[in-house]
């Protein structure tokens, strides 16, 4: 019997290998769309960069997450089977990289981008447990408790706020990338350690993450071959 422990080293490690494997291809399949980041005075690069490097991050992140680790977590969480909690993040993590993919092709305008964010921040909302419903004041301060429509609100201008705020500071190679690595290793971390036990799956999803970034940082490490682009930009921040 291999310990759970060492099967989800395992999917973290073919994680990593997907995105490695998958990363030049959707560099070849960016440069045929037409996701290029074109030299101009907004931008560091002085040859055309293809962009949209955030599909192979999805794609990794959405196999493992759907496929691999649904086979090795039996544990049934106090709501769901892992792929019932994870599936609605997946889809909404389409949504986001559907918008950024468009917008790395033809640059959409604010409100279409935005409106792709605000219709994945709904599906959080209605789908999942993901919900800004309360906030604990610290050194012994009270727990505030919302209501609905004041959750519903926060939750929704939490989730486009961290978004666009990630895909704001895309500017530099391997900055987006190496930023939420350690953003999200002490997320995953801290998640573990300090949540109730209840919530072990936000950790192992965490990981997975972290895992298939960390397959497409060598090529988007400088000096970069691919861009995350709007794509993944904006799926690391949601």
């Amino acid at each position: 019997m291999i310990p759970f422990a060492l099967k989800y080293v395992m999917v973290l490690i073919v994680t990593i290998v997907m995105a490695v494997v998958l990363t030049p291809l959707v560099r070849f399949l960016a440069l045929r769309i037409g996701a290029v980041d074109n030299p101009n005075a907004r931008r560091i690069n002085k040859v055309p960069m293809p962009s949209a490097g955030g599909l192979a991050i999805f794609i990794s992140f959405a196999i493992s997450s759907l496929v691999f680790l649904p086979l090795i977590v039996t544990r049934v969480h106090f709501f769901s089977t892992y792929f019932e909690y994870v599936f609605p993040i997946v889809v909404a993590g389409a949504v986001i990289i559907l918008t950024g993919l468009i917008d790395d092709v033809r640059e959409l305008a604010p409100l279409p981008k935005l409106l792709g964010i605000l219709f994945a921040a709904l599906i959080i909302w209605f789908f999942t447990d993901f919900h800004f419903d309360s906030f604990k004041i610290p050194f012994g301060g009270p727990l505030l408790v919302f209501p609905t429509w004041l959750a519903f609100c926060l939750t929704v201008l939490w989730i486009v706020a961290i978004t666009n705020a990630i895909n704001l500071i895309d500017g530099l190679d391997g900055l987006v990338a190496g930023v939420s690595i350690i953003s999200l290793l002490t997320m995953g971390i801290v998640s573990y350690f300090f949540l109730y036990d209840s919530n072990i799956f936000l950790s192992l999803t965490i990981f997975v993450l972290v895992a298939a970034i960390a397959g497409f940082l060598p090529y988007n490490y400088h000096p970069a071959i691919i861009y995350l682009g709007d794509t993944g930009a904006l799926f690391i921040g949601f």
